[in-house]
């Protein structure tokens, strides 16, 4: 028959060149998507760092600027407004109060009664919001037509403080609890934070500690 195969045809089932260009533009093609993935990847990761290094320098960068925005505030504030300390030398966590309006008077110490320390010695540590004040009187809310006050500073943390010299415990003039010792002892907390009070801000040196807010420690 003229459309019969003779049994003896061999149909031919290689792959032509058109195959085998497939096959290899197929895995080229792979080959080449795995690349581009390698490569976004690394791109990817280096750009991640640079955008990390630029944040955090941009951030080192701006430190110095705010920390002389902070120096010129406390200089504007020095001028207008003087505080009982310097806070450009002071690092401790506290809160100054102004000058004006800062009254003094002695500390009657017959409300007062000496600890004995002996040979040993004390540390004090303030709450966060106790006070060190010039004697022992808060005028807080009972003259509200004036500024007067008696804090040289709060505590904005507790702080610890060592005790040199004499300290007394007793109840103050506005029927407060109070510890009385040297302002002196109040200048540096015991891991070596300053607090830079101006000379004279007490008159006698004798300082009342909000003692229900603070921690009496004996060695």
């Amino acid at each position: 028959m003229e459309n019969s195969l003779n049994k003896n045809t061999h149909i031919n089932h290689t792959h032509g060149p058109s195959d085998w260009q497939y096959e290899e533009g197929k895995q080229n093609t792979s080959n080449h998507n795995r690349e581009n993935r390698k490569y976004f990847n690394r791109a990817f990761t280096l750009g991640a760092a640079a955008a990390t290094l630029a944040i955090y320098g941009g951030q080192k960068l701006l430190e110095p600027g705010k920390e002389l925005a902070q120096k010129a505030s406390n200089e504007v504030q020095e001028l207008f407004n003087p505080q009982t300390a310097l806070m450009d030398e002071t690092d401790a966590d506290v809160k100054t109060t102004a000058i004006n309006g800062l009254t003094n008077k002695d500390i009657d110490f017959d409300n007062y009664t000496e600890i004995s320390l002996g040979d040993g010695s004390a540390t004090v540590i303030l709450d966060k919001g106790a006070n060190v004040r010039t004697n022992d009187m808060n005028f807080a809310g009972t003259h509200p037509e004036d500024n007067r006050h008696t804090s040289i500073f709060q505590a904005e943390e507790a702080l610890e403080f060592e005790i040199d010299g004499k300290i007394y415990k007793g109840i103050g003039a506005d029927k407060t609890e109070y510890l009385i010792t040297n302002i002196d002892n109040f200048k540096q907390t015991t891991d070596g934070k300053k607090i830079n009070i101006k000379d004279g801000i007490d008159e006698d040196g004798w300082v009342a500690v909000e003692s229900s807010e603070t921690t009496l420690k004996q060695e």
